[in-house]
Order: C-alpha cells, then sequence, then structure tokens
C-alpha cells in the first residue's frame, strides 16, 4: 500500500538557481526598459526647435521616474520567473523568493555601478542619478562665481594703480600695490596696519593726495569684505541647496527600491507554481 508525502526537506530548501535566472531576467527587462526610456525621451527633442524642447528639469524628473517604474516591471518579472523556477507550492516560499531576487539584483546593480563595468551597464542604471546631480553641479557653479567675485578687488586695485601709475613704472607700482592691498585683505595684526601705509605711501607716490589715498585703501577693505561676506552667504546657500538635492534623491531612491523589493514579493507570490503540479510524491512499499 503506498502513501504519498510531500517532500518537507525539499520544499524548505532555497533555489538559488531560481534566484539567479530571476536576477539575469530583472537585469534583461530593466535595461530593456531603459533603452526603451531613452529612445522615448531622445524622440521628442528636436535640435532644429530649441524652444519646444521639454525642459532639463521636466526630462530629469521624467528620466527618474521611468528609472522607477522600470525597476518595479523588473523586479515584478524576476521575481515571478524566480518563483516559478523555485518549483515550491508554498506562497509563502515563493514570496521570499521574489524578494531574494530583488535583492540580489539590487547588490549586482550596486556592484556594475562601482566597477569598471559600470562603463557599460552604468548608462542603463544611472539616469536617474546623473539627472538629480545637476542640483549639485548647479550648486557647485555657484560657488565657483562667489570664488571669481572675491578676487575681484585686487583686480580692481591693479586695475586703478595702472591708470595712476607712470608708464615707466607701472608694474613695479602693481605689483607692489597688489602685495601691500594682499596683506591689509588676508593679513592679521601688525601686517595689517603696515600693508595699509605701504598702498597709502604707494598711490601717494604715482600722485594721489593722501586723504584720496587713504579714502581708496578704504573703500577697497570694504570692497573685498563686501565680496566675501557675499560669498559666505552663496556658499551657505549652495550647501543648503546640495544638501536639500542629496536628501531628495535618497528619499525617492527610498520609495523606488521600497517598491521594487515589493512588486519582487508580489512576483514571487503571484509565481508561485500549484501544489500538484508542483510536489513531487513518493511512494512507501511495505513488505
Amino acid at each position: 500500500m503506498g502513501v504519498g508525502l510531500p517532500l518537507t526537506a525539499e520544499l524548505r530548501r532555497v533555489s538559488w538557481g531560481a534566484i539567479l535566472a530571476g536576477v539575469v531576467v530583472a537585469l534583461a527587462v530593466q535595461i530593456l526598459l531603459a533603452m526603451l526610456g531613452a529612445g522615448i525621451g531622445l524622440g521628442v527633442l528636436d535640435p532644429a526647435q530649441p524652444g519646444d524642447n521639454p525642459a532639463a528639469m521636466t526630462m530629469g524628473i521624467g528620466a527618474a521616474a521611468w528609472w522607477a517604474l522600470s525597476g518595479i516591471i523588473a523586479s515584478l518579472i524576476a521575481g515571478w520567473v524566480a518563483a516559478r523556477l523555485a518549483g515550491n507550492p508554498s506562497r509563502q516560499v515563493g514570496l521570499l523568493h521574489g524578494f531574494a531576487t530583488w535583492a540580489t539584483t539590487t547588490l549586482v546593480v550596486l556592484y556594475f555601478l562601482g566597477s569598471t563595468a559600470g562603463a557599460i551597464v552604468g548608462g542603463a542604471f544611472n539616469v536617474a542619478g546623473q539627472a538629480l546631480s545637476g542640483l549639485g553641479s548647479a550648486a557647485g557653479g555657484a560657488v565657483s562665481s562667489v570664488a571669481d567675485q572675491v578676487g575681484n578687488p585686487l583686480q580692481a586695485i591693479q586695475d586703478e594703480v595702472s591708470a595712476a601709475a607712470n608708464p615707466n613704472d607701472l608694474q613695479a607700482a602693481g605689483r607692489q600695490m597688489a602685495g601691500a592691498m594682499r596683506r591689509v585683505l588676508t593679513g592679521e595684526g601688525d601686517a595689517v596696519e603696515q600693508g595699509r601705509q605701504s598702498a597709502v605711501d604707494i598711490l601717494v607716490r604715482q600722485g594721489v593726495p593722501q586723504d584720496e589715498a587713504q579714502k581708496r585703501v578704504q573703500g577697497w577693505e570694504t570692497q573685498y569684505k563686501d565680496a566675501v561676506a557675499q560669498a559666505e552667504q552663496k556658499t551657505r546657500a549652495a550647501a543648503d541647496a546640495t544638501a536639500s538635492s542629496v536628501s531628495t534623491a535618497a528619499f525617492y531612491g527610498f520609495i523606488a527600491l521600497l517598491l521594487g523589493a515589493i512588486a519582487g514579493a508580489i512576483g514571487g507570490r503571484a509565481g508561485t507554481p500549484a501544489l500538484l503540479a508542483a510536489t513531487p510524491v513518493i511512494r512507501n512499499r511495505h513488505s
């Protein structure tokens, strides 16, 4: 007489082959969807009509949304494939196979992005990151612009000295004035006062009245301090913008990955094979 018994030990075993197959499917689907998204996105651009093209921010948001949607779809399909190939009739086990497939795929993608293979594969998965990084680049541009403004006072000093200097003494006076004002603007203690007096003396030697020379030096100091204050303000604003953009990217990245994990689990549960089709049965024979 034979009794049918499920192989419970076999049913509890993880099928890494099925998970690996799901990972391959997930990568392939994501690459296909990324290529489709790139084709659609580039198709709406018309270089001949710049005014009719979408704004860069709009394109960036669209690319990020498509990247997230592609990941969700790929996780759903990969989870279904992994659970189906695992051949385990338990829906809980199928769900876990789908979740494990999503987790493994995520680690593989992160490895690709951090290795030399990222140069080949990264273009398919890094679209959203590139779009969001534009915010940080814009913030960094503000800092560079401010740095240029901080250098303007010294340039203005040299220009004014050049206008007042004698032609035979032009280069020497310019170098001396720049050195003196650099001590005034960036020095400390007695060096500031010595530099201020040297700058006044140089102007006087160039034919500028004493009172006017002192006013010019004071004006240059004020101009420099205002530029530094503006630089600090814009630097703080740029840092805040960068922190905000990174925070936003991290938050939406978390949401996209969470939805991908849920999709992988749902796909795994949906792909669980039927009990009769998947459960091997053995016959116990008793003599």
